[in-house]
């Protein structure tokens, strides 16, 4: 399956997540690390530390995605009451930390031992003064793992992935754990931190952003996370949102090293358009947005102030209204004014849940997600049809390069129109099916015999060849005229037609003597099943072995 690498928020890509960890895909999100709100944004005060809220979340919903739904799971999605006062929360977590809990006392003794470890280092960190109200379990967690394995973030993820039993990977995009996050409004005003631009008041969103910027501690360039940067590498996608955009998605190109990373790997770079404004975007439509995203990836590379977009597709959803509409608070976005050029191509579809209004379909965005990242595309040259049911059996052998003399080749020219299936006239001329099967012992490849021919064209149909170890017929081989093989066949994953009794009277079955109608007999299935396979209409990419003669 593909490697796709989502750069996302910590909630808006939750249906996305969840359709392409059920089709098995290879994902990697990159959360950000500069979240101030939520629960995060107590435990990142008291103990200054990196912000786990994003990471979690993720986390939780790759969990979701690949069925882990066990006790550990549970309690890492769990939550100390918020209504509860200061001395409830405390005795709260308390019964999560003394390991108490039922979901608890049901796992095993060694991953029960790792979870109290964690929590009880959390709560030694943090002190008796620290309000638990509204703290996440899974926060806890994750931080006292980085707390225990001298404030190595990836460390941490790692172990909380092993006790959750998770195979996606989720990393921060930066190991800074005092990135800042700031925002200049088009009024010139400038906000500082993350939860600031997030929760904009009215007349700030009325104004609008101008630009945003990250920076650490010392106003220093925010470093990328090494995790982060060889998942890029070998990212088959790379794709951005849906989500906050000068909050959740764009800032990531600021971090040192990700904006070049993303356009050095020759892949496919997807944007997704969100399906309502938000605070942030409010007045904007897709266009500007995706502008704004150029310009810092501008900001982000010197020197390439005339490259073009660094994404390659841009998913816009289809507004179907001719009025504004708005769903809850938010009207929708617009995508009028971004079109696609020789740089980038805009997809546009109905992409909203019927069942969701507001948030994506994530089935129908996984499915073109996947198209983008599929196979590489398909040569001009002309290549053998095999129908897509009908692909290279996993058991069936290719055939050894000592063993690809094919049996009774004439060196004799050519016919001009004669060409071979890769487009290629062929140097010598192919006898009929009937002459190989007369030719000597001799001069058959050892271990094959010839079977059938496939087609009547002699100068392109190709050749069957059947594996013949011992008595027992192992695979057959579809060689083309240069000695291709493009088809592998294990007859033991057929299932031959039932025998009829024959009827000595009737012309079909007169002179059968080995009880069985010709027409099913096993050989006589077997060199249809193969015509009907190799020169199906259907073309599909299959991988052939070459072997020179």
């Amino acid at each position: 399956m593909p490697h796709i690498v989502l750069f996302s928020g910590g909630t808006a890509c939750r249906s996305i997540n969840l359709a392409l960890s059920r089709k098995g895909v290879e994902l990697t999100r990159v959360v950000p690390s500069w979240d101030s709100g939520g629960s995060s944004k107590g435990i990142r005060d008291a103990l200054d530390v990196l912000s786990v809220g994003d990471i979690r979340q993720a986390l939780m919903t790759m969990a979701y995605g690949e069925g882990r739904v066990g006790d550990v799971v549970k309690i890492c999605n769990a939550r100390v009451s918020l209504q509860a006062d200061h001395e409830g929360a405390k005795a709260e977590f308390e019964f999560y930390a003394s390991g108490r809990h039922p979901s608890l006392l049901r796992l095993d003794a060694g991953l029960r031992g790792a979870i109290l470890t964690y929590l009880q280092t959390f709560e030694t960190a943090v002190g008796a003064a620290f309000d638990y109200r509204n703290c996440s379990i899974g926060n806890a967690i994750l931080t006292g793992a980085y707390l225990a394995h001298n404030r190595d973030v990836n460390t941490a993820i790692f172990v909380f992935r092993k006790i959750c039993d998770i195979a996606g990977n989720v990393w921060p995009s930066s190991l800074d754990d005092d990135a800042v996050l700031s925002a200049q409004l088009k009024n010139g005003c400038i906000l500082t931190a993350q939860d600031a631009v997030t929760n904009l008041s009215p007349e700030d969103a009325e104004i609008g952003i101008r630009s945003v910027s990250l920076r650490n501690a010392s106003a220093a360039p925010v470093r990328a996370n090494p995790a982060v940067i060889e998942a890029i590498k070998s990212a088959d996608l790379i794709v951005f949102g849906p989500g906050s955009p000068y909050t959740s998605i764009l800032p990531h190109l600021l971090v040192e090293g990700i904006a070049s990373a993303v356009e050095a790997r020759p892949c496919g770079k997807v944007f997704i358009g969100n399906i309502l404004q938000c605070r942030e975007s409010a007045g904007s439509d897709l266009g500007e947005i995706v502008a704004a995203a150029d310009d810092l990836c501008r900001v982000a590379r010197p020197g390439a102030s005339d490259a073009g977009s660094i994404f390659t597709h841009v998913l816009a959803n289809r507004v179907l209204f001719p009025f504004a509409k708005t769903v809850g608070s938010f009207p929708y976005l617009g995508s009028e004014t971004i079109d696609g050029d020789a740089d980038r191509i805009v997809l546009r579809g109905e992409f909203e849940d019927a069942w969701n209004r507001g948030q994506h379909d994530g089935d129908q965005i996984a499915e073109r997600l996947l198209s983008l990242a599929g196979p590489e595309p398909r040569p001009t040259a002309p290549r053998p049809s095999i129908h897509p049911s009908h692909r290279l059996a996993p058991r069936a052998r290719s055939i050894p390069p000592s063993r690809m003399t094919l049996a009774g080749r004439v060196p004799t020219s050519p016919s001009p129109n004669a060409r071979n299936w890769h487009g290629e006239a062929p140097p010598f001329s192919m006898r009929s099916a009937s002459s190989y099967r007369r030719a000597s012992r001799s001069t058959w490849p050892y271990g094959f015999r010839p079977f059938a021919r496939v087609g009547g064209n002699v100068s392109r149909s190709p050749l069957v060849f059947v594996s013949v170890l011992g008595a027992k017929w192992e695979s057959f081989h579809v060689v083309d005229d240069r000695g291709h093989s493009f088809y592998s066949l294990d007859p033991r994953r057929l299932r031959f037609p039932r025998r009829r009794r024959t009827d000595p009277s009737s012309a079909r079955d007169r002179g059968n003597r080995r009880g069985v109608p010709a027409d099913l007999r096993p050989s006589t299935y077997l060199r249809r099943t193969l015509a009907e396979r190799a020169c199906s209409r259907t073309p599909v990419p299959v991988r052939r072995h070459r072997h020179e003669p």
